[in-house]
C-alpha cells in the first residue's frame, strides 16, 4: 500500500501554465511512443535559458533538428521529476524554431523500474507551454522485443528492448520545415498541478547523466548464421567466415544471414549508433552479451574462444537511403552481434557508441605492493561506475533495478572513492516512498511490482546511518527517524517471548547460498541471522539518535539491542562447537550467522578468533555468496583479522584470471557479469587497509590506523565533504606512516609500532 507521508524535501513548482498533453487515445496496456512537435517564434532568446520538462515515463528532445537530451530521472507517478535545460543558443530569432519531442511509455510488460500512469508529455518556458497547439502523432512502429530463448537465462526485469519499424516513420520530422498538418492537436489531459493529475512534479536531484565522446568498436568476426529463421529472432548458431577488416562492411543479397560481432573490450554501458545505408524492409538485428557463451555456458570474458553470443536483442527494420538507428535507452555489453538479412545490397558504415553514466568523479585511490589487490580494487571501481546512472543498480545489463542490499554497499564505494552522496540520499528516499504492509520497505525501487525482504528495512536504517556518518547531513537523517522509529516498531512486534527474530513474513532473502530462493527456512525457529541484523540496526538507530540528541530514544535502542543480543548468544551458540547456529531446533552451521555473531560483539577474544578461523577454514559452515562476504569482511576487521580478509580475496582471483572486468553476481558466473554487490573489496580495502574509519558526521572526526603488516608499500586517498585525506606507508623509505588530512577533519592517527597521535 502506499503511505500518506508527504515526500520530505523536494519542493514543489508553482505557476506552471503547461497541460500534461497526449493524443486523446484510449490509454493501453501495450507500450505506447508518442511523437510532439510544436512550431513557436521566439521574441526574447533568454526566456529559453530555462525550459522545463517532463514525461511518462521517458522522453528525448530535440530543438530545430539538435538532439538537446534524454530524460527525465526515474521515480515514479507521485514523484515524477522534472529537467531543466538551457536551450537558448539552440533557437533563432525572426523565423521559425521546432520543438521536437520523442515520448516512450511502456506498457505492462515493459521494463519493471517503470512505474507510469499514461503516456503523456509536459513543456514549459517563459514564452512556451504545453497545451493543445501542439501537434502530436502515434508511432505504430515501436514495440518491445526479445529473443524468445534469452529469458531462460535472464531475469524478466529486463523488457527494454525494441522492435523499431522505421518504414512507418518520417525521417524528418524533428525538422523545421517538416509538414505536420495532417498530424492531431494534442490533447489536454490536466493542468500540472491539477488534482485530477496523476503526477505531481518534482525538479531533478542529481546531475544530469556523464555521457562520452563518440568511440569505434572493434571488428573481431564476420560470417553467417546457421539455419536463420526467415526473420528475427535469427537464432545463435553460426559459421565463422573470413577474417573481419572493420566497417564499412557491405553484405550481398544472397539469401542468408550474414553477421558481425564487435568487442567493446571491456564491459560498458553505452549509447548506442549505427548506421547503414539501406532498402526499405530490411531487419537488422543487433544482439548484446557481457561475455561469449555457447548454450548457455560460459567460459573466457575477454575472447570468442570457440563461443558465440548468445543474447538480448533489438531489431531495426529499415527505410530506403541514409539512415542512423539509435535504440531508445542505453544498453550495457562488451560483445555485440550484428545480424542482416536483405534481398538487396545492404551496407554498414559505421557503429558507435557513446558511454554513459552517473558522472561519478575517481578522488580517492588505492595501491599496495600487491598487484592482484590494486587489481580488485580497480575492477571493482568500475563495477561501481557501470552500476550507477540516474539509480543505483544492481545490475545494468539485465535488471537495472535499485535494491538495499546492492544500494548499501554501493554507496559506501561512492563516498570513498568520488566523495559523493547525492546518489544516496536518493535511493533513501526512493527505497522510503513506499511502505508495504506491516511497515516494512520495499526491498526494492522504483519498481511497478512491489516486492518485499523485510530484512532489507534493517539494512536502510544501517545505510541512513552511514549515510549520516558520511555526509553530515543531520536534517536528512532527523527527517527520516520517525520512519526508522516505525520499523523497529514494527519488527519489536514480530519478537517472539525471548526478543529474538523468527522468520517474518514476505521474502526471507538472506543470501543466494540458501539454495530455495536465498532463504534459511528457519519458520517456527528462531532465526539467528535475522535477529542480528536486528541487533545492529537497533545499535545503529541508536547511535544515530544520539547524535542527533535524542539521548531518551537512543537508550531504548541500545536496552533493546542488548537484550536480544543476550537471548541470541543464550539460544544459539554451541559451547561444545565453539560456533553459532542458524536457529535452535534446526541446528546447522552458516558463515552468514557466525560473521554476524562478529559483527554485533557477541563474543570477543579468544574465541572470537577462533570463529574467524572457522569462517575460512570450517567445511560445516554454509558458504556465502560474494553479495554477503561484505558482512564477513566487515566481522574479520572488525575484530583485527585482516589477514583472514586478505586471504579471502583469492575467491575474486578466478573471475580476474577468465579476463573479467567487471565483478560477477555469483562465482559461477551463470547470472550478471557486472553486479555492484561483488564490488565491496573496493570500499573494504580503503576501510581496512588504508585503515580510514569515519567517527563523526560530516568525516569531521575519523580514525586512520593502516594494515601494514605482509605489505612493503601502501598508499591511497579516501574523499571526504572536506577534501581528500591521503594515507602513505613505505617499508623501504624510513619515514614511517604519512597521513595528509584536509581542514576540518580531525584525527586519530594510530602507527604502525602501536603508538596513537592525534591531530
Amino acid at each position: 500500500m502506499t503511505t500518506d507521508r508527504p515526500l520530505p524535501s523536494a519542493s514543489r513548482p508553482t505557476d506552471w501554465r503547461a497541460h500534461w498533453i497526449d493524443d486523446g487515445e484510449v490509454p493501453s496496456t501495450r507500450d505506447v511512443m508518442l511523437f510532439f512537435r510544436c512550431v513557436f517564434r521566439v521574441r526574447d532568446r533568454e526566456a529559453w535559458r530555462e525550459l522545463h520538462i517532463s514525461a511518462d515515463s521517458m522522453y528525448r528532445l530535440w530543438i530545430n533538428g539538435t538532439p538537446v537530451a534524454r530524460g527525465p530521472e526515474r521515480w515514479s507517478v507521485r514523484h515524477r521529476a522534472f529537467d531543466t535545460h538551457d536551450v537558448s543558443e539552440l533557437v533563432e530569432l525572426d523565423r521559425d524554431n521546432v520543438l521536437a519531442v520523442e515520448v516512450l511509455r511502456w506498457g505492462t510488460n515493459g521494463p519493471t523500474y517503470d512505474v507510469s500512469a499514461q503516456p503523456a508529455l509536459i513543456v514549459e518556458c517563459a514564452e512556451l507551454y504545453s497545451d493543445e497547439s501542439f501537434r502530436v502523432q502515434r508511432f505504430a512502429g515501436y514495440n518491445r522485443n526479445g529473443a524468445p530463448e534469452f529469458p531462460r537465462i535472464v531475469h524478466v526485469a529486463g523488457n527494454w528492448l525494441e522492435h523499431r519499424d522505421a518504414r512507418d516513420e518520417d525521417a524528418d520530422w524533428r525538422q523545421v520545415g517538416y509538414d505536420d498538418r495532417h498530424w492531431k492537436h494534442a490533447n489536454e489531459l490536466a493542468r500540472a498541478e491539477a488534482d485530477t493529475a496523476p503526477w505531481r512534479l518534482f525538479p531533478r536531484s542529481i546531475p544530469f547523466a556523464d555521457i562520452r565522446e563518440s568511440e569505434q568498436l572493434r571488428l573481431v568476426q564476420q560470417g553467417v548464421v546457421a539455419e536463420a529463421a526467415l526473420e528475427p529472432p535469427y537464432g545463435y548458431a553460426t559459421r565463422a567466415g573470413e577474417s573481419a577488416r572493420g566497417l564499412p562492411v557491405e553484405f550481398e543479397a544472397d539469401g542468408q544471414v550474414h553477421y558481425l560481432i564487435f568487442d567493446a573490450g571491456r564491459i560498458v554501458t553505452a549509447y548506442l549508433e549505427l548506421n547503414v545505408d539501406a532498402h526499405e524492409g530490411a531487419s537488422i538485428e543487433l544482439m548484446y552479451a557481457e561475455s561469449p557463451r555457447l548454450n548457455f555456458e560460459k567460459g573466457r570474458r575477454d575472447e570468442l574462444d570457440g563461443r558465440r553470443i548468445e543474447g538480448y536483442t533489438d531489431v531495426y527494420v529499415t527505410r530506403e537511403g541514409g539512415q542512423k538507428y539509435e535504440p531508445e535507452t542505453r544498453r550495457t555489453f562488451r560483445f555485440l552481434r550484428i545480424a542482416v538479412r536483405t534481398d538487396r545490397t545492404l551496407s554498414i558504415r559505421k557503429l558507435e557508441i557513446r558511454r554513459t553514466g552517473f558522472p561519478l568523479e575517481q578522488r580517492g585511490a588505492f595501491e599496495c605492493s600487491d598487484e592482484t589487490l590494486n587489481r580488485i580494487w580497480k575492477v571493482g571501481w568500475e563495477t561501481c561506475r557501470l552500476c550507477a546512472h540516474d539509480t543505483y543498480e544492481d545490475t545494468p545489463h539485465y535488471e537495472q533495478l535499485q535494491y538495499t542490499g546492492d544500494a548499501r554497499i554501493q554507496s559506501l564505494i561512492c563516498y570513498f572513492v568520488a566523495g559523493e552522496w547525492r546518489l544516496a540520499a536518493k535511493a533513501l528516499r526512493q527505497l522510503a516512498e513506499e511502505e508495504m504492509p506491516g511497515v516494512f520497505l520495499n526491498s526494492r525501487y522504483p519498481s511497478r511490482e512491489p516486492q518485499v525482504i523485510p530484512g532489507f528495512s534493517l539494512l536502510w536504517i544501517e545505510m541512513l546511518e552511514e549515510f549520516q556518518l558520511f555526509s553530515g547531513d543531520d536534517r536528512f537523517a532527523l527527517e527520516f527517524l520517525p520512519l526508522v522509529e516505525e520499523l523497529l516498531a514494527t519488527f519489536g512486534e514480530h519478537e517472539d517471548s525471548s526478543g529474538c527474530m523468527r522468520e517474518l513474513p514476505m521474502w526471507n532473502f538472506l543470501d543466494w547460498a540458501y539454495p530455495d530462493k536465498g532463504v534459511a527456512h528457519l519458520a517456527g525457529d528462531v532465526c539467528a541471522p535475522i535477529t542480528m541484523f536486528y541487533v545492529s540496526a537497533l545499535n545503529a538507530a541508536g547511535r544515530m539518535s544520539q547524535r542527533l540528541g535524542k539521548g531518551s530514544s537512543a537508550r531504548s535502542y541500545f536496552e533493546r539491542a542488548t537484550r536480544t543480543a543476550r537471548s541470541v548468544h543464550a539460544q544459539t551458540f554451541s559451547a561444545r562447537d565453539g560456533l553459532y547456529r542458524d536457529g535452535v531446533v534446526r541446528r546447522g552451521f552458516s558463515k552468514h550467522t557466525n560473521a554476524l555473531a562478529l559483527l554485533i560483539g557477541l563474543t570477543e577474544g579468544e574465541q572470537a578468533n577462533r570463529i574467524a578461523e572457522a569462517l575460512l577454514s570450517d567445511e560445516r559452515l554454509r558458504p556465502t555468496s560474494f553479495y554477503f562476504d561484505f558482512y564477513v569482511h566487515r566481522a574479520l576487521n572488525r575484530i583485527g583479522r585482516v589477514d583472514l580478509f586478505l586471504r579471502d580475496l583469492k575467491r575474486w582471483e578466478p573471475m580476474l584470471e577468465l579476463g573479467a572486468t567487471a565483478w560477477w553476481e555469483l562465482i559461477d558466473g551463470e547470472r550478471s557479469d557486472c553486479h555492484v554487490w561483488s564490488a565491496s573489496p573496493t570500499y573494504s580495502l580503503m576501510a581496512s587497509i588504508l585503515g580510514v574509519r569515519v567517527v563523526a558526521p560530516g568525516c569531521s572526526e575519523v580514525r586512520i590506523q593502516p594494515a601494514t603488516q605482509g605489505f612493503d608499500w601502501l598508499r591511497g586517498r579516501v574523499a571526504t565533504p572536506h577534501g581528500e585525506i591521503a594515507v602513505r606507508w613505505d617499508a623501504g623509505a624510513g619515514r614511517g606512516l604519512e597521513v595528509d588530512l584536509p581542514a576540518g577533519v580531525a584525527a586519530t592517527i594510530v602507527h604502525p609500532d602501536g603508538r596513537e597521535e592525534s591531530r
